[in-house]
């Protein structure tokens, strides 16, 4: 079972509170069409990875078995701490190489498409992300991180994206113009930048300092 799936109820929980909040303060968070098609995608996403993540995983694991120079303990925390912090910068240039390479936005561009910017535009992710995304995280495998690793912080990682789609764009964890991890007000320049120099940073999930 996709642990994706398991998350889902939180999902529409955190919409439902969003689009509250929303109306209370009188602002329009969320629009019908907008909603529907971002969980179309999602929902045909996932659907397509429930088949190539199973591919990209014997990749990984065939690279992991047959290139790694050293083998990291997996029974240790700073193996999943440094698996962490390797695994978003690897995202920091697929994502950022997404921006910047035709065929990579191509896969990539259906996150932008949306008019909007709330948590459920985090479900609006591609169906061909596999084609050519899991190139950029073999090194993992080569520098010796096992499996189970790289199947968890990936995990992680993708799953701490959702919140920082939050509609309410003031929200910091942190002083304005300095993020260190990512949240709602670093996100929400990238995801709708005003500006080229905006469209260019903040291209990792957790950390804010791969620029």
């Amino acid at each position: 079972m996709n642990p994706i799936v398991y998350a889902i109820p939180v999902f529409f929980v955190l919409m439902l509170i969003e689009f509250g909040v929303a109306r209370a303060r009188g602002r329009t968070a969320y629009r019908i069409n907008d909603t529907l098609a971002s969980l179309a995608l999602g929902t045909t996403s996932q659907i397509t990875e429930l088949a190539t993540k199973l591919v990209v995983i014997a990749i990984y694991a065939f690279c992991y078995e047959q290139l790694r120079v050293t083998t990291l303990p997996v029974d240790t925390w700073w193996t999943w701490a440094l698996g962490l912090l390797l695994y978003d910068f690897l995202y920091y240039w697929h994502h950022r190489m997404s921006h910047e390479v035709g065929i990579l936005w191509a896969t990539h561009v259906v996150h932008h498409s949306s008019e909007e910017f709330n948590l459920s535009t985090a479900l609006r992710q591609t169906s061909t992300r596999f084609l050519l995304g899991w190139m950029f995280y073999l090194p993992m495998a080569v520098l010796g991180f096992p499996v189970i690793v790289f199947i968890v912080v990936g995990l992680v990682d993708l799953l701490y994206q959702y919140w920082i789609h939050r509609a309410d764009r003031k929200a910091r964890l942190v002083r304005p113009r300095v993020c260190v991890a990512v949240e709602p007000s670093c996100a929400s320049r990238s995801e709708r930048p005003v500006s080229r120099q905006e469209l260019r940073r903040n291209f990792d999930r957790v950390g804010s300092s791969f620029r």
